[in-house]
């Protein structure tokens, strides 16, 4: 976030900056179930007092070997990180971790010297199996994977289209999951700085004209936005009283607002979960035969031995081998099959 998107989230509670992700990744991924997370860790970069919102940026006469320079120690006790040392990552969260590690490997170095690895690995190399397959073997290997494949795509699409219907029937039912409002400005100089963007504009070209000489020169952005915040500073009780005015009455209603977003959240939460716990009770997924004819043929070429007794195409296993299918169906996602038909 930044700019006035990063002014206003600051000025937010946590809860509320909770709700707003969790939101937006329930409307990106509409057919998954995103829970309230268990933990979360919210900054606030532009109040902590050590930064105030600012990190490195590169100037228009720096390369960089300058993020090199900063990060170059001064004498043997005072060492440096921070994304502005890192030269791959700069203004990043990684290129700080990353400088963290690099600044720890010199401290090491300065105490204890270069460490050397060690001669032998210390993971050793995953050993080979010496196997030789023969090629009646190898072509039943890859029957066996043939089938289980063709087993679990049934399966994925017969899930997949069992969800999707669902979902149809809920929003044709409830309607879609409703959004988070907009909130209208909170800012009281965010306000002011909108109506007064052009007329402080205007001044600053002509300040700038007047100090180039220059009739064609113009001020930049955060030359305005300066004198912008200065003018707000100055300017008397009366004038940005009705700027505040404004604000407590947008904070007001941004709060009636999220109080009424949560209500209706928390109803079509409760009323969508009785609705599929319904639905699904009406409309069970049930496999057809051709994947039921597929999972038994995987489970039997994987699970069955070549002297399994054949009568009848009915199948007499061994307690082992009826364990064998039962754990190859928990493996590769058969688990619901439990009935043993046609053994």
């Amino acid at each position: 976030m930044a700019g006035e998107a990063a002014v206003q989230t600051e000025s937010e509670t946590d809860e509320d900056i909770i709700d707003e992700a969790i939101a937006l990744l329930r409307k990106m991924y509409p057919a998954k179930v995103v829970p309230v997370p268990t933990e979360t860790i919210i900054t606030r970069w532009g109040k902590d007092p050590f930064s105030r919102g600012s990190y490195s940026y590169m100037g228009q006469q720096a390369t960089a070997e300058d993020h090199d320079l900063m990060a170059k120690p001064v004498g043997d006790h005072l060492y440096f990180a921070g994304e502005a040392t890192c030269k791959s990552h700069p203004a990043t969260v990684h290129g700080a971790y990353i400088s963290g590690l690099r600044a720890a490997a010199e401290v090491v170095d300065s105490i204890l010297g270069p460490i050397q690895p060690p001669c032998k690995p210390l993971i050793p190399p995953k050993p080979k199996l010496e196997m030789s397959y023969s090629g009646t073997t190898s072509r039943k290997r890859k029957a066996e994977e043939s089938a289980i494949e063709k087993a679990r795509e049934l399966k994925t699409q017969r899930l997949e289209a069992h969800e999707k219907a669902m979902n149809d029937a809920l929003v044709a039912a409830l309607g879609e999951r409703p959004s988070k409002p907009g909130r209208s400005g909170a800012n009281p100089f965010l306000l002011y700085q909108k109506d007064h963007w052009y007329i402080c504009k205007t001044k600053c070209d002509e300040a700038r004209r007047k100090a180039t000489n220059n009739p064609e020169a113009k001020a930049t952005r955060n030359d305005v936005r300066a004198a912008l915040g200065q003018m707000w500073r100055d300017a008397p009780e009366t004038e940005k009283r009705p700027y505040l005015a404004e604000t407590e009455r947008n904070k007001e209603s941004n709060a009636a607002g999220l109080v009424d977003f949560k209500k209706k959240i928390k109803d079509w939460d409760i009323t969508a979960a009785k609705f599929k716990k319904e639905w699904k009770e009406k409309n069970a997924s049930i496999p057809s035969e051709e994947e039921k004819q597929a999972t038994r043929q995987a489970e039997l070429e994987v699970c069955l031995s070549p002297d399994v007794v054949t009568r009848e195409s009915k199948y007499i296993l061994t307690g082992t081998q009826k364990k064998e299918i039962k754990r190859s169906r928990k493996m590769n996602g058969y688990a619901e099959d439990s009935e043993d038909e046609g053994y």
